[in-house]
């Protein structure tokens, strides 16, 4: 059974500033592309294989690196619910589900 991928709105504002960030700082928006492409091929792995990321401590939460980012999500029956997409070189105590 194919589960569906479902974005919390604190996914989609993690994933938009990131690409914003790096669209600015790099003064184009062709890393900001490449990493988004790398976001959606690791959510793509997760759907096909949901164990995975590791599995966290907390709330049944699963988490997948990529380069520099976390993928924290959750897997339930029917979907694949993208959690965070947390930079890791940020304060970990900042980190809010």
């Amino acid at each position: 059974m194919a589960r569906r991928i479902v974005w919390t709105l604190s996914a989609q504002k993690d994933r938009f500033d990131i690409l914003k960030y790096w669209s600015k700082r790099n003064g184009n928006n062709l890393y900001s592309r490449s990493l988004n492409d790398s976001f959606v091929k690791s959510v793509n792995l997760i759907v096909r294989f949901p164990k995975l990321g590791r599995e966290l401590n907390l709330k049944d939460l699963h988490v997948k690196v990529l380069l520099n980012f976390a993928i924290i999500y959750r897997v339930t029956k029917d979907e694949i619910q993208i959690i965070r997409i947390w930079d890791s070189r940020q304060n970990p105590k900042l980190l809010q589900f």
